[in-house]
């Protein structure tokens, strides 16, 4: 019984493990993006971006800054609604369709509407928040409710 030989110029082994990956970027919101001519294959990028933020808390306050290159002030809207603080907006992509001369060798940027959500712990002011957009930087400002201090009382041990 003679076994088949797969032809080795067609074969190839990384072949299931792209497919695998194709299948997992998907899953996780990934899309492709089309080859251009100056590309040798297809590349992957997030359907939508994310701006990366910074929570961090002080005592009397809790601090969100989100990085928000090319953003203009009126593309950001922050909202809070049932204890949740929702960041959102739209990164636009300015055309250069005048200049022909223009060639990109590289596309990192993304472009598009964003979105980050975060809840409100228990100990903050829904009623006392503030956002302050700057030089592509948002910085929102939750402050605490005054702390209610705990009673010490005696359990009685049956």
């Amino acid at each position: 019984m003679a076994l088949m030989r797969r032809n080795q110029d067609s074969w190839n082994p990384f072949r299931d493990l792209e497919e695998l990956s194709n299948r997992m970027n998907h899953m996780f919101g990934l899309a492709r993006i089309p080859a251009t001519q100056d590309q040798e294959r297809e590349t992957l990028a997030p359907s939508q971006w994310m701006p990366v933020c910074d929570v961090k808390e002080t005592d009397n306050e809790y601090i969100i800054s989100a990085a928000l290159p090319d953003v203009t002030k009126d593309n950001v809207h922050v909202t809070l609604e049932n204890g949740v603080l929702t960041l959102q907006g739209e990164r636009r992509e300015e055309r250069e369709e005048d200049d022909k001369n223009v060639r990109f060798h590289r596309r990192e940027m993304i472009y598009g509407s964003f979105m980050r959500s975060f809840r409100m712990p228990e100990d903050a002011d829904e009623e006392n928040v503030s956002a302050n957009f700057e030089n592509g930087m948002l910085k929102v400002v939750i402050q605490k409710s005054p702390q209610k201090q705990p009673k010490a009382r005696q359990i009685a041990v049956n």
